[in-house]
């Protein structure tokens, strides 16, 4: 029986030994029985795990810098290093003894006795009836202290130790995160929540930082000191750590739109695709909780992939139509996607604008930011919108929405958990879409919407957008010369340089000594800030405009004919490309440039949309002998 018993110690030795010894930092394959804390607090941590195979382990969390209790979020900043004793113990009703096989840090609580009494540590049971208070450990939360030694028991964060970057086990940190959860979404929301907090995102981090986007990556990104990552990083650490928890995870490239003063930009972006049990999902963490889970179809209008069957749908979309698209996000996780017309970003107002649901939204909130052309950009302060108009129209609804600024962003939050941007311009002039497809509707339940998001796995929203519609009857002038020119192909409004060129369809020259303050704020935008006269000739600023908030690359010179070293040389031109005029003579250092939108075969004119035509921006024909080249704007 002593033989059985010395084997059986031995092998308990063995195995923490081995515990200790074991380069991966794993948690102990035990359950814990019970965990110690000190009975007088210090800056340091101190725990004592007893786990119910008889091996214990003594951890001591040092922390970076001195925190205070009352630190304001001490979780989310708390970084420590760990120094860890592993051993046995032997434990009677009133006694343990602590058998320290394996020692990071000194201690003099190894090779003692000590008296167990009401769950606290005393050096002898004397001490435990004549001084109570002095006990030198006591029980707390196992719950409170239950993670793997190598995260700090504050934060929850990897410790700093230098060694943790090669010895953390990620396979280990997965099943901690998702030990309690069942749904597949529910262990991707485990990994995400943990990742956002022990790490900090930023866009702008360089990628090169990291040799390879491999499992040696997600361990330097989780244990370095700086922890910063972009979205590349972080979704290809949620891949890699996904699949240690089973799941279908996939990292996604391509474009996030982001608001840049009066219009957008395109950032290169990561995210991920999540296959679940119950379907496909697009997830962008970097964004926050509300990305989680989105449906491809509210997701294209804001994430726009390299490749196209990342979109996730039946009928993809083009780069020129993500572009013209208006900004809509969700606004909780789970957002549902109520179709809508106009689904363009940038709309026409006269004094208001006219939207139409294809589902009656059972709570709105309509906002509008004003814009300062001056700073491009919007002002903080928000104006809410109650007084809208609301009719029904078959099963659908309209809303007609005032608008009293001259320039502005209207936002509006649905039920459904979206929030949709537009960039208004009350010009004057008003939006006829939503008006022609009332008119032109005749069907009932028909669904609207500009692109066709329909999602690969059903239950998804359908669309009907003609391609070639009359504008004959239109209100807004620069749909009613279109049609004068007999163009009536609604692909053409979907190109960026037309879509920047139409929001100042009409703006022209003032007379006399005051100048057009708009046409101004094109010679600065364009890095001719010295010229503050709308007199002096302006078609090369304002397609310079037209490039820089399309996302083109631009000629900062305002010759026209600068625009012949823009960027690359065409023979066939499409709507939307360059065009470049001499005036005078071939020879001459004048010239015209304007925005290519086609040829009359008739007349052999050149049809263009372009500023400073007749004092203002307009549609007018240029006789084709006069070209000098066409150029195709390259980003």
């Amino acid at each position: 029986m002593e033989k059985i018993k010395s084997l059986f110690i031995a092998l308990l030795i063995s195995s923490s030994a081995l515990l200790a010894n074991d380069n991966t930092w794993k948690s102990v394959d035990s359950e814990i029985k019970q965990v110690f804390v000190p009975s007088k607090s210090t800056n340091k941590i101190e725990i004592i795990r007893l786990y119910k195979n008889n091996t214990f382990e003594h951890l001591m969390y040092s922390p970076d810098k001195k925190y205070t209790k009352n630190k304001e979020n001490l979780n989310l900043v708390h970084k420590s290093k760990v120094q860890r004793n592993t051993g046995t113990y032997t434990l009677t009703s009133d006694k343990i003894n602590f058998n320290c096989t394996e020692k990071g840090f000194i201690s003099d609580i190894y090779e003692k006795s000590f008296a167990l009494v009401d769950n606290k540590l005393y050096k002898n049971k004397l001490q435990s009836l004549t001084h109570k208070n002095d006990f030198l450990f006591k029980t707390t939360s196992e719950k409170k202290y239950d993670m793997p030694f190598y995260l700090d028991p504050i934060s929850n964060m990897v410790v700093t130790n230098t060694e943790a970057s090669q010895n953390i086990d990620l396979a280990d940190l997965v099943n901690f995160l998702t030990k309690k959860q069942k749904s597949e979404l529910a262990k991707f929301q485990a990994i995400s929540d943990y990742l956002n907090k022990d790490v900090t995102f930023n866009e702008d981090f360089k990628l090169s930082n990291y040799q390879s986007l491999d499992e040696q990556m997600v361990k330097n990104v989780l244990s370095g000191e700086e922890r910063t990552v972009n979205s590349k990083l972080l979704a290809t650490s949620i891949e890699i750590l996904g699949r240690f928890a089973g799941l279908k995870i996939r990292t996604i490239d391509g474009f996030l739109k982001r608001q840049k003063g009066f219009g957008f930009q395109k950032k290169e972006h990561s995210w991920n695709e999540l296959t679940s049990e119950e379907a496909q999902f697009l997830c962008d963490i970097a964004l926050g909780n509300n990305w989680i889970k989105v449906d491809p179809a509210i997701m294209i209008y804001s994430h726009f992939p390299l490749n196209e069957a990342d979109q996730l749908l039946e009928t993809p979309i083009s780069l020129s139509e993500f572009e013209s698209l208006v900004l809509m996000e969700p606004n909780s996780i789970g957002a549902k996607l109520s179709s809508f017309l106009p689904t363009k970003n940038a709309l026409n107002a006269n004094n208001k604008i006219d939207l139409l649901f294809d589902e009656i939204p059972t709570c709105m909130k309509v906002e509008f930011y004003n814009y300062d052309i001056v700073s491009n950009d919007f002002n903080k302060k928000v104006t809410p919108i109650s007084s809208i108009k609301k009719e029904r129209i078959d099963t659908k609804t309209l809303l007609s929405i005032p608008i009293d600024a001259q320039m502005g962003r209207l936002v509006i939050t649905s039920s459904d958990g979206v929030q949709i941007s537009y960039f208004i311009t009350n010009n004057g002039l008003e939006e006829t879409e939503v008006a022609a497809f009332i008119k032109n509707t005749n069907a009932k339940n028909k669904v609207i919407s500009a692109i066709r998001p329909i999602r690969k796995n059903g239950n998804s929203v359908q669309v009907i957008a003609p391609k070639n519609i009359s504008w004959a009857s239109s209100t807004e002038p620069f749909l009613n010369d279109l049609a004068s020119l007999e163009i009536c192909d609604n692909s053409l409004l979907q190109l960026p340089m037309v879509a920047e060129a139409r929001k100042f369809y009409g703006l022209k020259e003032i007379g006399g000594k005051e100048n057009n303050k708009i046409i101004v704020q094109f010679f600065k935008e364009t890095g001719n800030g010295k010229i503050k006269n709308d007199e002096v000739a302006w078609c090369s600023v304002f397609v310079g405009y037209c490039a820089q908030k399309a996302g083109f690359n631009y000629k900062i010179k305002p010759t026209a004919k600068s625009w012949l070293e823009v960027g690359k040389t065409i023979t066939e031109p499409q709507p939307g490309d360059v065009v470049i005029f001499w005036r005078e003579d071939p020879n001459s250092w004048k010239g015209h440039v304007s925005i290519f939108i086609g040829t009359d075969e008739e007349t052999n004119e050149i049809i263009c949309l372009g500023g400073n035509q007749d004092d203002q921006v307009c549609f007018r024909r240029y006789d084709s002998s006069s070209v000098l080249g066409y150029r195709r704007l390259e980003k």
